[in-house]
């Protein structure tokens, strides 16, 4: 029970204590054992809420595309080689109005080196969020990876954006994979890395609706102003409105992180995030490290619970209508919710770091995915050579440049018995044969065969033999 508590109990005598039916009873009698006490809050002039419970959030579920995959093949053939230093890559979320659906955290080829102008339209629908990508070359060295040293390494990243103002920081994640390019099998694990205090956080009311909390105009107008927040140039939407940000109640206006301090009084402002998660109970992970930013900066929300903090979840956003449309009309918060939050005090030293996902079975470990049979056949054949070639290259030949040699257009030229090589089996065969062979031990081949007649220097040519010097083609 907090000092505000214990004064407020004294001033109505009244106290709280737990009964063993599970039912919250209220007693005028401070004489109460100390173990039926529980911390009990209450906001002025509105009597006492529901007891505090601890908030609980939905995780992320990491919904790679098969796309992000055959990029990381790519990459790792081509630029990565045998590195196992970490790449910066981006992940993607989006807003989620159906309870039964998890919060999606999105990879694709696009992750890699982003470029918000190749896809105009996914940032007006998506957030991005900053985050490390760890290849390793083996699958003994995936399966050693020190994870722990992994989230410590996320939690100082986290820790720079939470001393700073800038909410794209605030949430980052880890992505850990082996790729088997002969098998096409590829072994990976998410981290969504968040920081937990030591209490954690309570929630004082139970999730209302946005809707009946905030009037109209003053939806509309968050609504409008989050809208215009969006990053455009040249029409095309670079970036989409800040994932946290605050609305001021007496001014109907939406500001960055960074403007808080020059904001007053704070008992009304509401704290804005984007909630990925479409349960009306339980928030998405983003808001964990968002109220250990509030928590950072504004301390005088941890001790004076009068001042209320709430949480607005946007779980859609939609235009809003105009003001002479119907009232009843969608404003883009019929999905939102608002709460008051109690706030624990951050201390690095007792905070703690979480986030690794479990694999399909509830269980601590790696997810797979196979794209051998999903692939061309033709593909497959291409993608074998290449991983030959380049391994070779690798170990033995690290100056030799691939690339020219593929272009690079070859004649073999046989005589008599010799006939023509085949390089790639050691065959010898007539030269009628060999366009066939090298097709059939690689498809993708462009490969071209003529008969020929080569007299011999110094003998006369007959007629047959003059008609058939210019050979024939198939």
């Amino acid at each position: 029970i907090t000092a505000w508590d214990e004064n407020i109990l004294e001033k109505h005598e009244l106290t709280r204590y737990y009964k063993s039916d599970c039912s919250y009873q209220f007693k005028q009698d401070m004489q109460i054992s100390s173990e039926y006490k529980i911390a009990s809050r209450m906001t002025l002039g509105k009597g006492f809420t529901m007891p505090s419970t601890l908030l609980q959030f939905q995780s992320f579920t990491s919904s790679p595309n098969v796309s992000f995959f055959q990029k990381l093949a790519q990459l790792k053939l081509d630029t990565y080689q045998l590195s196992d230093a970490t790449q910066d890559i981006t992940g993607f979320f989006e807003l989620n109005s159906h309870a039964t659906v998890p919060p999606r955290f999105l990879v694709d080829d696009t992750s890699f080196d982003f470029d918000a102008s190749s896809s105009p339209n996914r940032s007006k629908h998506e957030w991005r969020v900053p985050g490390v990508l760890v290849n390793t070359n083996t699958l003994e060295d995936f399966k050693n990876l020190d994870k722990v040293r992994l989230l410590n390494d996320a939690k100082a990243r986290l820790r720079h954006a939470i001393d700073g103002f800038n909410p794209l920081g605030l949430q980052t994640f880890v992505l850990c994979t082996f790729a088997d390019l002969k098998t096409h099998t590829y072994w990976y694990r998410f981290a969504f890395p968040a920081v937990v205090p030591s209490p954690g956080a309570y929630q004082l009311q139970t999730w209302t609706p946005a809707n009946s909390f905030l009037s109209l105009p003053h939806q509309q107008s968050i609504v409008r102003q989050l809208i215009n927040r969006r990053h455009v140039h040249d029409e095309v939407t670079s970036a989409n409105f800040p994932a946290a940000f605050i609305f001021d109640l007496t001014s109907s206006t939406v500001y960055d992180l960074e403007d808080l301090h020059s904001l007053s009084p704070p008992s009304a402002l509401v704290f804005g995030f984007v909630d990925p998660s479409g349960l009306p109970t339980n928030p998405g992970w983003p808001l964990r490290n968002f109220l250990i930013w509030i928590s950072q900066h504004c301390p005088t929300l941890v001790l004076s619970i009068y001042l209320g903090f709430f949480g607005l979840v946007f779980h859609h956003i939609s235009n809003p209508p105009e003001a002479h449309d119907d009232p009843s009309a969608s404003c883009g918060l019929r999905a939102s919710y608002i709460a008051t939050i109690e706030l624990t005090p951050y201390n690095e030293l007792t905070s703690k770091v979480v986030g690794w996902e479990l694999n399909v079975q509830g269980k601590s470990g790696p997810r797979q995915l196979q794209l051998a049979n999903l692939l061309d056949p033709l593909q497959l054949a291409k993608t074998s050579v290449d991983l030959n070639l380049k391994l070779m290259r690798w170990r033995q030949l690290p100056h030799l440049d691939l690339d020219k040699l593929a272009h690079t257009k070859c004649l073999l030229l046989g005589a008599g018995i010799l006939s023509f090589y085949n390089g790639f089996y050691f065959f010898f065969l007539f030269c009628s044969f060999v366009k066939s062979n090298i097709i059939r031990i690689y498809p993708l081949v462009e490969c071209e065969g003529h008969v020929l007649s080569i007299p011999m220097a110094g003998h006369a040519l007959s007629n047959p033999q003059a008609l058939e010097v210019s050979g024939t083609s198939w």
